[in-house]
């Protein structure tokens, strides 16, 4: 998979462990949704998503975004940049794809991304570090959404409390 720009594997950005795990718990407390018509479907990792399912239905989901905070470390224009190289790829690679976004918990941090369906585990993998993204949701049809981290797990993540939706592909 080649992406042009300043996109790559994380950009050689090391995630120190702390960070790892406040990270994944922020992730988890995010809004997420899909915009599918006049109609909007809020994503929960941990939780199927059986309404959006019915209306775009698939036997996996890739939610993503080529977006990177913060802004004073990526431009928003730069942001938008890397959106258009991700949209270019799924329509290069004729994926089917609708609107998305993302919140921090207070629906405040803004992210636009995107809901491909039907995109392979490996290449879903793939494609966030290709765009640099610590993480993506990734699920199959009728299971719960599931977190993907593109770190390996920090010594004693089991332990954690509210990480079980949280897979760390490392």
């Amino acid at each position: 998979m080649t992406v042009s720009g300043d996109d790559g594997a994380m950009n050689g950005y090391s995630v120190p462990d702390p960070e790892k795990c406040r990270l994944a718990r922020a992730w988890c407390a995010a809004r997420y949704e899909a915009r599918v018509g006049a109609g909007a479907f809020p994503l929960r990792i941990g939780e199927p998503a059986p309404a959006l399912e019915r209306q775009i239905p698939a036997e996996c989901y890739l939610w993503i975004t080529a977006w990177n905070p913060p802004l004073a470390a990526r431009s928003a224009e730069r942001n938008r940049q890397a959106d258009q190289r991700l949209v270019a790829w799924l329509r290069e690679a004729g994926r089917a794809y609708v609107p998305a976004s993302a919140s921090d918990d207070e629906g405040r941090w803004h992210e636009p991304g995107w809901l491909v369906l039907d995109l392979a585990r490996d290449q879903a993998d793939a494609l966030a570090r290709a765009f640099s993204q610590g993480g993506i949701l990734y699920w199959r049809h009728a299971q719960p959404v599931r977190l993907r981290l593109m770190w390996p797990a920090p010594p004693g993540v089991s332990r954690l409390s509210g990480l079980a939706g949280v897979e760390w592909v490392g």
